[in-house]
């Protein structure tokens, strides 16, 4: 299970990672985000039903977004998976489905917008006293040094293995996004947050950062360093370019298949279960209610979306009608 998870369904705080820490002569951050200034929402807004404008005159997206109709009897919701890195909103959207988030009567994400960055950067750095170097062993450290370029060597000992590997992972396929004809410093999630706001639509999380931050800080580090060894091999560079292509394809099957992470299921079944399976049933409740309700713009990860515990199933179970909207 969950193969790509480090670059694909890491949550909105990981791609922010860079944002956050100081890398290439940028410092770090340690005050709250502030939301920008709302601009007027559009007045025919529906708090019903909700799709995407028709293509005349605006600008288009991919083909295949990973983008559904939710239905529940007349009301109608979007749910989008995201890629967190890599690739922009008007990329992947285009004028005519972020027209949709302007309309919406809420926006559902992951985390909402405004994050206490200072809670980031301290569950990201080791107590005094300790090492990442001493913690992921000389070879390691160097790999993910090489691949964090510009941090500085004292400043990347600080990191918690946790957080050491995934920046190395985001850094990376920043990296293939731009030898791929991507948008290198996306952060796509937070692109649409910011969409929002500026159009007065609410916007929630349907969980806390102390919850998501929580699943990195607790996984055991047994994993986190199979998980380097993994990203950081010529298989796992492969995998990443992989991923990168089956999200802007918009191919369903191979971004299913690339969430396989059973090389950890020996030594962390727990931390598996957890990263995405337990946060789906988690989120079900609120999901449930709001998209009853329509006029709901869902926007989470892609690799919540597919498997027997993916939002698509769960949310079929539950009685909604799903429907791919694709614009080939």
């Amino acid at each position: 299970m969950f193969r790509a998870m480090p670059r694909l369904s890491t949550s909105l705080i990981l791609a922010l990672l860079f944002a956050l820490v100081g890398c290439g002569g940028r410092s770090v951050q340690t005050a709250p985000t502030t939301a920008p200034a709302a601009e007027s929402a559009p007045s025919e807004r529906s708090h019903r039903t909700l799709a995407c404008a028709a293509t005349e005159g605006l600008r288009v997206g991919l083909p295949r977004p990973f983008l559904y109709e939710v239905r529940h009897g007349q009301n109608t919701s979007l749910l989008f998976g995201t890629i967190h890195a890599g690739v922009a909103a008007q990329r992947a959207l285009g004028d005519r489905c972020l027209e949709a988030v302007k309309r919406a009567r809420i926006l559902l994400t992951e985390l909402p917008l405004e994050v206490d960055q200072r809670l980031i950067v301290s569950a990201m750095m080791l107590p005094e006293g300790q090492s990442l170097r001493a913690l992921v062993g000389d070879a390691r450290f160097e790999q993910i040094a090489a691949r964090i370029d510009g941090a500085p060597p004292e400043l990347l000992d600080r990191f918690a293995p946790w957080a050491a590997v995934v920046a190395a992972s985001v850094e990376e396929m920043k990296q293939i996004a731009a030898a791929r004809g991507g948008d290198r410093d996306a952060v796509m999630d937070q692109e649409i947050q910011t969409l929002a706001t500026r159009f007065g639509v609410p916007n929630d999380g349907l969980e806390t950062p102390e919850a998501q931050l929580a699943l990195f800080t607790e996984a055991p580090l047994a994993a986190l360093l199979r998980m380097a060894d993994r990203s950081f091999s010529e298989q796992g560079y492969a995998e990443g370019v992989e991923l990168f292509e089956a999200y802007l394809a918009g191919d369903e099957g191979a971004l299913h298949e690339m969430s396989d992470m059973d090389y950890l299921e020996d030594i962390a079944p727990e931390f598996l279960e957890a990263i995405l399976p337990a946060r789906n049933r988690a989120w079900m409740p609120r999901l449930t209610d709001e998209l009853q309700k329509g006029g709901v713009f869902v926007a989470v990860g892609a690799g919540h979306l597919f498997g027997e515990d993916g939002l698509l199933e769960l949310l079929a179970k539950a009685g909604f009608e799903i429907r791919r909207l694709t614009f080939d």
